[in-house]
């Protein structure tokens, strides 16, 4: 399956067979199912995302951490369905502080802050990583707790050196402008929290008020932006392809094509 899937897009279907087979002989190994989320990946479009998504889900259901199946499995459209189905594969493994915050972030994402909270004041009990006050602070704005969110997000910042994943820059990286990503990438761990406390100060809209409202604003358009425009076909060739992007552009709507092949000068009154 692997040599046929290397071969391109005409050896696809071939190769998604092989791994199918493979997993009837080794139901257990989630070896073949990860092969089938990567041919469906390769094949793209509407189908391509279904069968990515049965064989990524597949995966995480044996072994959430297996290869990089959790990165894949986020490059597909996921809504409260897609959420909601993937915490119950992984609540089994909860006990894996690394899928504990993957279901911490799903139920997060999907607006579940009582859930979300609960299970992220169990993982900030067990480690002081910046990610659960950040994750808790983006609930509290989502709920309008703007005096807890405030309180949360500073606790995230004060320990902005130890975010290795990176989840307070994933925080703002929607507005933050060209200049300020570069500063960032630029930094010590040890600048990262000065950056973000000057990040939202320029942001401020009142300077009178001794908080700052417009962190509670960001999460809260961040989380309808969330909801409201997320790609819901991202393996669609218009996504995927520049080749097709440009044959769309030559070619536009069927009157568009029509009128292109009309005949032009003499002929056209003929």
């Amino acid at each position: 399956g692997r040599a046929a899937l290397a071969e391109g897009a005409p050896h696809r279907f071939r190769a998604l067979a092989h791994f199918r087979a493979a997993a009837r002989l080794a139901p257990g190994d989630p070896e073949p199912h990860y092969w089938i989320g990567r041919a469906g990946l390769a094949l793209l479009g509407a189908d391509g995302e279904s069968i990515a998504r049965r064989g990524l889900e597949a995966v995480l259901a044996r072994a959430p951490r297996y290869r990089d199946a959790w990165e894949l499995w986020l490059e597909l459209y996921r809504g409260h369905a897609e959420r909601q189905r993937m915490v119950r594969l992984l609540a089994p493994q909860a006990a894996d502080p690394v899928v504990a915050a993957r279901i911490a972030w799903l139920l997060v994402e999907d607006g579940d802050c009582a859930r979300a909270d609960t299970l992220l004041a169990r993982l900030a009990a067990g480690s002081a990583d910046p990610r659960w006050s950040a994750w808790r602070a983006e609930c509290a704005f989502l709920l309008g707790d703007d005096a807890r969110g405030l309180r949360l997000y500073e606790e995230a910042v004060a320990r902005a050196a130890e975010d290795t994943a990176g989840a307070l820059w994933a925080q703002v990286v929607g507005i933050a402008t060209p200049r300020e990503a570069r500063v960032y990438h630029g930094l010590l761990p040890g600048a990262r929290a000065d950056f973000f406390r000057a990040f939202w100060a320029v942001r401020d809209p009142n300077l009178v008020t001794p908080e700052n409202e417009r962190i509670g604003e960001h999460f809260r358009r961040r989380a309808e932006a969330r909801r409201r425009y997320h790609l819901k076909h991202p393996l669609s060739l218009q996504h995927r392809s520049a080749s097709y992007r440009r044959l769309a552009l030559v070619l536009g709507p069927a009157d568009t094509v029509r009128l292109a092949f009309e005949p032009r000068g003499p002929a056209a009154r003929l």
